[in-house]
């Protein structure tokens, strides 16, 4: 049966007044408690001897009070007891109001007892206070050898991670104990350095030489003050000209026919002057204080930077070391084939429109690489130089950034290790636009950091340009740099300390101190950023192409149904997770690229190199706050994380943008950790550098002896054709206008071979057939007057019973490149034109008359 309405009200208020007697005795307890507090024990009577009292200070004490009677918690206790008894005899048919008085009975009770007791567990906790100081002392006393064993144990967690992360690519289950083992490793790092605190040489803010306006007395100087800001105003008004020009020239807004005249040539001078300029014009006329002169020459300045010339030497042998033989393919370069060739044959082209619809890249890198095919030739090596000088410019630009937010040493580790990186010596020797973006990223966030460090404001102008021009590569590179830094700014103003400003300063007041010492170079900086990057996106508008074509044009990034889809879905997120954002991080330690730009058989990083950068991750993540780590890991996780928001999440081109990033961390394990472990100063530059050269010896071997040869077996194997690039390589000195006929089960690419005979020449057509195509219609309808040449198959005999009987053919040639199975290669049937030979072809062309075009 169910309770009435009104016996639920009443039960409700009758509750309702409980509350008010309970509060009531709650707050007599406290007060009891407090007055408790406020006695002091009164001491037995001892004896005084006189000489204490005379050496001793006079103290003033306080009064001294009785202690509390027992007799008034006893009357505390007997008033609770009677008013709840009272409460149960007026109550006896409401159960729960008798369970609500037994709880406030026991709460009364409980009270009772602790203050009671209230000594002893003074005493208790004191006790609690010395147990657990102990073992701080002893962590204390014992620092360095606990912090050895803790880095030894990081070191053992990180070998034993990567070892399980190449194991999870075979077994599914060693992926749970690789990331517990990261963890581990993560956590065994961190009790290293909170163990061993040691100073360590992270960029802070100094402000130690800060720039002011210029302030001169005098006529003369003050004219010459007065011409050299002039002077400056009309640099920027002229960079800000300049870059209209080179933007209406792309754009055409108004359509002048004048501007339409311009070569590329002359948009790329308008496009540099302008930077140029525009950076005259932003720093302005500046007077830097400086406390301390040098007094060293150029040379003393310059040698210790022989290292970094040394490591740079040898990253642009390996870049340029058989540039065009050690991969006889095109890995996705046709398009940048057809850039170069649309600068050399149309009248007019735009230097920031887009070369292509899938290559939707302004045609800055293609012009480039038509300089570098002017001074090497045009070749596939000079295709390629403009790739390898950028992807060794990275090395001292990786060089400056590490030197300034870190110091000389891990500079020097990262440029090593860069150099010696296996993907990045890859996208390197690869003729296409993913190499630069990087360099400029590295540049610009080296000149904010020193910007930051200096307070000069040409640092933060640079920066700006060279965040600009990120712009003006990769799609990757716009969507990524750009909110990197802005990030890494907004952590810098929020986390760094001042020099003259207290840590013990609020958040938000240090935060206003930074910008009010940084708003105009901030300003600066993004005034730089907008004008050098506006020219491109005005562009797009203008000839009315996508902001962002690879995401619309190409349909590369996850639609808007995608999302919709995984919102309304009950498992969305989760195989969202499954499907994106695991396998964007696993692409560097576990899970191999999804495309053909790089090793099919390993990881972004090496196993041997995936321990340092762990080691360096850790580091990183230890010191998050300082404006260096900070960096780094926004770096890494905005990589990985951009990528969760494309249809395929691993492809290793997008992540040639983490590559720098990934090289400092390396560096940072080396130059930070081994010193944890190799405790004797004279050894640690040692075994740093040992560390640091094995490591760089192990990827240079592994690209070199074990990549190369397995990326050119698993790039050719792919297409399941014989090698046409082979056929392409072996027509390059054939006479002109001689066409090219490639016959194989199945079909190749004729794109392709194409594309690779164009970078020499472009009189050569070629054509691809089906074996079973080959008829002899089609040989009469080939092209009379020229040259023909056939490659194919050993074991097509009907298409070569064929040949022989329609043409008269020069011997069987094979190729002279060993390292093709046979199943790849080509036999070639060469056949001349002769008019009068007796042929059944110049039969035909005698009497039909066809001439080739």
């Amino acid at each position: 049966m169910a309770d009435s309405p009104l016996l639920s009200s009443s039960l409700t208020q009758r509750a309702r007044w409980l509350a008010i007697p309970a509060a009531l005795f709650t707050a007599g307890g406290a007060i009891l408690l407090w007055r408790r507090g406020q006695t002091e024990a009164v001491l037995p009577p001892t004896t005084l001897d006189l000489t204490d009292v005379v050496e001793s200070h006079v103290v003033p004490q306080a009064k001294s009070r009785k202690p509390q009677s027992p007799v008034r918690w006893l009357l505390y206790l007997g008033a609770t007891m009677l008013f709840a008894g009272l409460l149960v005899v007026l109550e006896t048919n409401t159960p729960e109001l008798s369970a609500a008085l037994f709880t406030l009975l026991l709460l009364a009770s409980i009270l009772y007892g602790t203050f009671r007791s209230a000594d002893k567990i003074s005493q208790f906790i004191l006790s609690l206070r010395h147990i657990i100081a102990y073992p701080r002392a002893v962590l204390r006393q014992n620092a360095a050898e606990l912090s050895l064993i803790a880095g030894s144990a990081a070191v053992i967690f990180a070998v034993w991670s990567a070892l399980l992360f190449w194991d999870s690519r075979s077994f599914a289950d060693a992926l749970n104990q690789a990331a517990q083992m990261f963890i581990l490793c993560l956590v065994a790092l961190w009790a290293a350095f909170a163990l061993r605190p040691n100073d360590i040489p992270l960029m802070t803010i100094m402000w130690g030489r800060h720039v002011s306006e210029p302030d001169v007395t005098g006529f003369m100087p003050n004219m010459r003050l007065f011409i050299r800001r002039a002077g400056t105003r009309l640099a920027l008004f002229g960079g800000i000209a300049l870059l209209a020009i080179v933007t209406e020239i792309n754009g055409q807004f108004i359509k002048s026919d004048i501007l339409a005249l311009a070569s590329v040539h002359v948009q790329f001078v308008l496009l540099v002057a302008g930077a140029i300029l525009l950076v005259i014009g932003l720093t302005g006329v500046v007077t830097r204080v400086s406390t301390a002169q040098s007094t060293m020459s150029r040379l003393e300045r310059w040698r210790p930077l022989w290292p970094l010339a040394l490591i740079t030497l040898i990253a642009l042998v390996l870049r340029f070391w058989h540039l065009d033989l050690a991969m006889r393919f095109l890995i996705d370069e046709r398009s940048f084939i057809d850039g170069t060739y649309d600068i050399h044959g149309y009248s007019f082209v735009g230097l920031l429109q887009p070369f292509s619809s899938i290559s939707a890249f302004p045609y800055v890198y293609p012009y480039w690489q038509t300089l570098t095919m002017a001074l090497f030739g045009s070749t596939l090596f000079g295709l390629r130089a403009t790739s390898a000088i950028l992807g060794t410019l990275a090395i001292p630009a990786t060089y400056f950034l590490a030197r300034t937010l870190f110091d000389r040493k891990t500079a020097i580790l990262a440029a090593l290790l860069l150099a010696t990186f296996p993907p990045h010596i890859q996208f390197s020797r690869i003729a296409i636009s993913e190499i630069s973006s990087p360099f400029f990223a590295t540049m610009a966030f080296a000149f904010l950091a020193r910007g930051l460090k200096e307070g000069q404001r040409r640092d933060f102008v640079l920066a700006g340009v060279m965040l600009g021009f990120t712009h003006y590569f990769h799609e990757g590179g716009r969507l990524l740099f750009t909110p990197v830094a802005l990030t890494w700014l907004v952590g810098c103003l929020i986390f760094m300390q001042v020099k003259d400003l207290s840590p013990l300063v609020a958040p938000w007041t240090r935060v206003l101190y930074h910008i009010g010492r940084l708003r105009r170079e901030l300003f600066l900086m993004f005034a730089a950023l907008v004008i050098i990057a506006v020219p491109i996106y005005l562009t797009l508008i203008g000839i009315d192409r996508p902001i962002f074509a690879r995401l619309v044009d190409n349909h590369s990034g996850l639609t808007g149904n995608y999302w919709v889809t995984l919102l309304t879905t009950p498992d969305g997120l989760q195989e969202h997770f499954q499907d994106h954002i695991l396998p964007a991080f696993e692409v560097l330690f576990n899970r191999q690229d999804s495309t053909l730009f790089y090793s099919q058989t390993t990881p972004l990083l090496l196993t041997g190199m995936l321990i340092v950068v762990t080691l360096g991750f850790a580091f990183a993540c230890y010191h998050w706050r300082k404006p260096g780590p900070m960096l780094l890991i926004i770096w890494v996780i905005s990589t990985s994380l951009g990528n969760t928001l494309m249809k395929d999440s691993t492809g290793s081109p997008r992540f040639v943008m983490v590559f720098p990033a990934l090289a400092i961390l390396a560096a940072v394990a080396l130059r930070y950790f081994v010193p944890m472990v190799v405790r004797r100063v004279r050894w640690q530059s040692l075994a740093i550098a040992t560390f640091s050269i094995l490591l760089a010896a192990y990827q240079f071997n592994f690209y070199f002896n074990q990549h190369l040869p397995e990326y050119n077996y698993v790039f050719r194997a792919t297409n399941g054709a014989p090698d046409g690039y082979d056929a392409a390589w072996r027509s390059l000195n054939f006479p002109k206008y001689t066409q090219i006929h490639i016959i194989s089960t199945p079909v190749y690419n004729q794109i392709e071979s194409q594309g690779l005979i164009m970078i020499w020449r472009n009189d050569m057509p070629v054509d691809t057939l089906l074996s079973r195509y080959m008829s002899p219609r089609y040989l009469e309808n080939l092209a009379c007057g020229v040259d023909h040449a056939f490659y194919v198959q050993k074991k097509d005999e009907q298409v070569i019973l064929m040949l022989n009987r329609y043409f008269k053919l020069d011997p069987p040639q094979f190729t002279q490149f060993t390292d093709l199975v046979p199943a790849e290669r080509f036999v070639l049937y060469y056949a001349p034109y002769h008019a009068n030979d007796g042929t059944p072809f110049s039969y035909h062309c005698k009497h039909v008359g066809q001439s080739s075009s």
